[in-house]
């Protein structure tokens, strides 16, 4: 979750690895690789994550728990029952409960609609959380009528919580907000994290004019995750 795994270990040269940046958790953190350790090395001035406050909103109790645990090897998940009751005292101070979780909300209803919420997928990438209603398959099954349907119900449900909550802005850096619906899965974003962010890091500290940036994505369309660096001028897009 906090490292660039598929990038390790593929047998590129030390050279090319020396020129690749990874930007990870929908442009919440960024990589480069060291080759005098041979490893690679997080940006730690770049980082934006969710608060643990934030995650357990979101995640809900057991949900925290299981993605923080497997975080254990990292750091990251170290000491998840402190922190995890630290975040549910920050909660109740701001009238959350905190043993509910947006997404436990949402699997209710799911249910409720006729599908089987124990076959829902969590992803927590630090910046972001991806919720895959129906699991981590293929797209066609999210495109049947009914699938749809249910889907657009949840996504204005957690835009109405998310917003009566103030994107849970008050318990973070910054608020949480569902910038675009995707193909499948519906994702929660650190306002301000976003593939434009990394974008904007290799123009302004990388010093990359953005006529040298060729931007290849499949999803450049209004609503699309990619769209967002159409706000960039001078990139080539495809």
């Amino acid at each position: 979750l906090h490292k660039p795994r598929y990038l390790m270990g593929v047998g590129l040269p030390e050279d090319i690895l020396d020129n690749i940046i990874y930007y990870a958790g929908d442009g919440s953190q960024k990589y480069f690789y060291d080759p005098g350790t041979e490893s690679w090395r997080e940006d730690e001035g770049f980082i934006r994550l969710f608060s643990d406050g934030q995650a357990l909103a979101v995640l809900g109790f057991k949900e925290f728990e299981r993605q923080f645990s497997e975080l254990a090897d990292t750091g990251s998940g170290k000491d998840v029952g402190k922190r995890l009751a630290a975040a549910a005292t920050v909660l109740k101070a701001h009238g959350i409960d905190p043993e509910l979780g947006l997404l436990n909300e949402m699997k209710e209803v799911l249910k409720s609609r006729g599908f089987r919420p124990e076959q829902a997928e969590t992803y927590f990438r630090g910046g972001s959380v991806s919720w895959m209603m129906l699991g981590d398959i293929q797209a066609a099954p999210y495109r049947e009528p009914h699938a749809v349907k249910v889907r657009k119900e949840l996504i204005a449900l957690a835009k109405e919580r998310l917003a009566g909550k103030n994107q849970l802005a008050d318990i973070g850096e910054s608020g949480i907000h569902i910038p675009f619906p995707g193909a499948r899965g519906i994702k929660f974003v650190l306002q301000g994290n976003d593939k434009k962010r990394a974008l904007r890091n290799l123009i302004d500290n990388q010093g990359i004019p953005p006529n040298k940036i060729l931007f290849v994505g499949n999803e450049l369309f209004t609503g699309g995750n990619d769209n967002m660096v159409r706000n960039i001028p001078g990139i080539d897009r495809k």
